[in-house]
């Protein structure tokens, strides 16, 4: 069954409301609504409306309809366009680049430590000598002495000098009276003994390898190292110093066990061949034995004595002998007093 509208339209008539707002279905399909269109008033709205309401005298079937542009299907009214939905810009390839490179270099790195581990030092030479024997005071002196080495870089090319190190042996700086040897005599003096650590010090340095620039033996060679093995030293006036020679730094760690000073030289690398030492002694002279006061049966040793010597010290690799020293050293003679 036709609409009015459709019955109107066969007939040759124009639809009786379409001047007010009301199009035909080509019309609709033809003309894109206007921007008058989608503004319509409210007033023109009602007369579109009092139209539609004269249609419903007859039938009021309407055919289904594709949407056109701009309105949705089954609304009265198009649609107007929205505002234009953009998504997520792309990021900026340095913003992936960099954490990129950050983490390759983490890795790098993180690779390297485990694949090497840093290297242990070595001991290249270590030399110990007793305090048994040695007087409280000469103990106290040496250990004291021995603290200040207890860790001592020297990089390559570098000088090394006691009593620079050490410094002053004093009543100050927490140094005891005790005996030494001066010009031959025994006396009592500030920092007796620190002379067994520079002797200590002494061999580990020839052992090592390392160039010796300074050293000055004993009046009388001491007991606690092979004649022509040890190193006396005073302050400011004698010395013992040495070079490190090798590309790489050392470091020299002095420490005391038990009733023994014990000194090391440690590197991280080592050279190829590190010398042993060897004396050649050359005369032996025996000590005199001298009284005081008239001879009696009562008496008391006041000195033991002590051999004399004449020795030269080398230090021997497997293609070469260096000789380090040739050391002269008199005999002490014994004293007896009697009563």
């Amino acid at each position: 069954m036709m609409t009015r509208g459709e019955w109107e339209l066969a007939a040759g008539k124009q639809p009786r409301c379409a001047g007010k707002g009301l199009t035909t279905e080509a019309q609709r399909h033809r003309e894109p609504h206007s921007q008058e269109t989608r503004n319509a008033s409210p007033e023109r709205q009602t007369g579109t409306e009092e139209c539609m309401g004269s249609d419903a005298e007859g039938p009021q079937h309407q055919e289904p309809r594709a949407a056109g542009d701009g309105e949705y299907l089954g609304l009265s009214h198009p649609l107007t366009p929205g505002p234009r939905l953009r998504g997520p810009s792309p990021p900026h390839p340095l913003t992936l680049l960099v954490p990129l490179m950050l983490a390759a270099s983490a890795l790098a790195l993180l690779g390297s430590g485990m694949a090497r581990e840093p290297e242990r030092e070595r001991v290249l030479a270590s030399f110990s000598t007793s305090l048994e024997g040695r007087q409280r005071s000469q103990k106290h002196n040496a250990t004291l002495g021995l603290e200040k080495l207890a860790n001592v870089r020297l990089a390559p090319g570098q000088v090394f000098s006691f009593n620079r190190t050490v410094g002053t042996w004093s009543r100050d700086a927490g140094y005891r009276k005790a005996p030494i040897s001066y010009n031959g005599t025994l006396i009592s003096s500030w920092g007796g003994g620190v002379c067994q650590t520079s002797t200590t010090l002494y061999n580990a340095a020839l052992l090592a390898g390392l160039q010796v620039l300074e050293r000055h033996r004993h009046h009388f060679c001491p007991g606690y190292v092979p004649p022509g093995r040890d190193a006396a030293v005073a302050f400011n006036t004698i010395d013992l110093s040495f070079r490190n020679p090798y590309p790489f730094p050392i470091h020299l760690r002095g420490r005391r066990e038990a009733d023994r000073l014990v000194m090391e030289v440690t590197a991280q690398k080592a050279p190829e061949e590190l010398p042993h030492l060897s004396q050649q002694v050359r005369g032996e002279r025996a000590p005199l034995t001298y009284s005081s006061g008239p001879r009696s049966d009562t008496g008391r040793l006041r000195n033991s004595g002590k051999a004399g010597y004449e020795v030269a010290t080398f230090r021997v690799w497997s293609n070469r002998r260096e000789l380090i020293s040739v050391d002269s050293y008199p005999a002490m003679h014994r004293m007896v007093q009697y009563y």
